[in-house]
């Protein structure tokens, strides 16, 4: 595979990610977009120095994260910014929760069939089919806030199935 194309599919593949981690530093709508679009274009031009042992979100995010701080090294004057250790602290959450997210996609998976059926049902009509509560009442024939609380209690129970996995399979919650 040419270099051109090694980048491309994995600059595609990992774009969301970015352009999510630059839009949740920076308030302004367009000035993000600004950084994104920058972002994109020093990516290409040292992906020579990228190394494909490593994973690419991460080193994406390193780049973005230095053009997060630059913009805001160059609007100090216009009002309150991100400190550089908060932009780290970000930066290093961030790639800490994308090595965690095929665990926690597998504890989920788990958890949610051992669940029963009937709650399985439940929680696929909330999320899955969107269904608001209004509508799940008239359909299961139970009042709002019966399936209100239902729904509640199985996102706590799936939660602490969840965190009970991963502390088993010895990563952190």
């Amino acid at each position: 595979m040419e270099r051109r194309d090694e980048f491309l599919a994995l600059f595609l593949r990992h774009q969301g990610q970015v352009e999510a981690f630059i839009h949740g530093l920076v308030r302004d709508r367009v000035a993000a977009d600004d950084i994104v679009q920058e972002v994109a274009l020093a990516l290409w031009k040292e992906f020579d120095r990228y190394d494909s042992s490593r994973p690419f979100a991460p080193w994406a995010r390193g780049v973005a994260s230095n053009h997060v701080l630059r913009h805001f090294k160059a609007r100090h004057k216009e009002g309150p910014n991100l400190s550089p250790e908060a932009v780290q602290a970000v930066l290093d959450a961030s790639n800490r929760d994308a090595h965690d997210v095929p665990s926690r996609h597998l504890a989920l998976r788990h958890c949610l069939e051992s669940l029963p059926q009937k709650s399985q049902a439940l929680l696929h009509l909330r999320f899955a089919s969107g269904m608001k509560f209004e509508e799940m009442s008239a359909q299961l024939g139970s009042s709002k806030e019966a399936i209100r609380k239902a729904v509640a209690r199985l996102r706590d129970g799936l939660r602490d199935c969840i965190q009970r996995r991963l502390s088993m399979q010895g990563t952190e919650a």
